[in-house]
């Protein structure tokens, strides 16, 4: 039983923990949110008091450990939103870029909901300079893109190659995972269950 023991706390030590360096993209809310589950998550829809305060326009905006800017001034968006009385937008210049950092914590997540009332035909997710999801923006409504990268960032730019977009309702997920036993764990005590199990019974 001894041995039995000393293996699965060796499994437990030993056993790679999966992530995918590849991003993946979500166009169902739904199933992002599924897909961050196990992580620290933090939601933002520019309802807070330091939002409120910029709809004239501000250089910058941290709110949740985020900082929001803009390529020319980051806005709360009083006239467009989905939901509550607030999105947010890229006020001045053409074409509009969002970036999002968090220089405390790492990133693996970014999702939110997207439309172009003025013009712009898409949005591009940019981690580190590369596109790693795009959303077409021709549709009435808002339309959901969001984006899992496991192997972490730090910022996130919402961008369009041409034209004004507006956005709402971001959900983010940081690398720290809330205390809910990862399924190899939970295999791994299953089999180490079933050893002592045996075990007991061939001492009887």
């Amino acid at each position: 039983m001894r041995q039995i023991k000393i293996l699965a706390a060796a499994l437990l030590v030993f056993l790679p923990i999966a992530a995918s360096a590849v991003p993946i993209v979500y166009t169902d809310e739904s199933s992002y949110l599924a897909a961050i589950a196990s992580f620290d998550s933090v939601s933002e829809g520019f309802e807070t008091a330091g939002w409120v305060a910029c709809t004239s326009g501000c250089t910058a905006v941290t709110n949740n450990g985020l900082t929001w800017t803009a390529s020319d001034s980051i806005r709360a968006n009083q006239f467009t939103f989905r939901s509550g009385a607030y999105g947010v937008f890229d006020s001045l210049g053409d074409p509009d870029a969002i970036t999002v950092t968090n220089a405390v914590d790492t990133l693996v997540a970014a999702g939110g909901w997207f439309t172009a009332p003025a013009s712009a035909p898409r949005v591009d997710f940019m981690i580190d300079a590369t596109t790693v999801g795009s959303i077409d923006l021709g549709f009435p409504g808002f339309g959901f893109l969001g984006v899992v990268d496991t192997s972490g960032f730090s910022s996130i730019v919402f961008g369009a190659p041409t034209g004004h977009f507006i956005a709402d309702d971001f959900t983010f997920a940081r690398a720290e995972l809330v205390a809910v036993p990862e399924p190899g764990t939970l295999a791994l005590l299953g089999i180490g269950l079933f050893g002592m199990g045996v075990a007991r019974r061939r001492k009887a």
